[in-house]
């Protein structure tokens, strides 16, 4: 097992990270649900669209963290070859629109009540799927080389300031 670096700099964070995992477990055992057949009634499409909402509104301020406080001071340690911090923006603004297009393949779902509905069904699957491989990806990406990185590269007055930065989105 890899022991990662950890100060209050990216506890929180990757205490973010275990909130966003329990979300993805709920999101999973909805979209098995579905797979399986038991999930086409109300209840289930509900609770799905509830936790894409908690799910967006945990990112936005999660990500909002890391664009605000983190990113900008950890960008000039890591230098703008391949542009790493580039690459987790685009992969925030990736989840985000993952959510929206979840959320109303969820709305069309629930509209379609006819002929559609296997497509519809579909697509909520398709679209949940790919949400959750995208956020399994991002955060193993950030748990296990961005946050070390910048544990290893920031300097103590650099961390100070992320940690100022990053309480104005939420407490540390």
């Amino acid at each position: 097992m890899v022991q990662h670096i950890v100060t209050d700099l990216t506890r929180a964070l990757r205490e973010e990270h275990q909130v966003e995992l329990r979300i993805r477990e709920g999101f999973e055992g909805g979209l098995k649900a579905l797979e399986e057949g038991e999930g086409t009634h109300e209840g289930t499409l509900h609770s799905l669209h509830e936790m894409a909402e908690a799910a967006k509104a945990e990112l936005e301020s999660h990500f909002r963290k890391e664009e605000v406080g983190l990113f900008p001071i950890l960008r000039p340690h890591l230098g703008t070859a391949g542009d790493p911090i580039g690459a987790l923006e685009a992969e925030h603004r990736e989840i985000l629109t993952g959510i929206q297009r979840f959320q109303q393949a969820l709305r069309s779902l629930q509209e379609e009540k006819g002929e559609g509905f296997p497509e519809a069904l579909q697509a909520v699957k398709e679209h949940g799927h790919h949400l959750l491989s995208l956020l399994r990806r991002h955060t193993q990406k950030e748990d296990n080389i961005f946050f070390d990185l910048a544990e290893i590269s920031l300097t103590e007055a650099e961390k100070k300031l992320v940690d100022e930065r990053m309480a104005r989105f939420g407490s540390l």
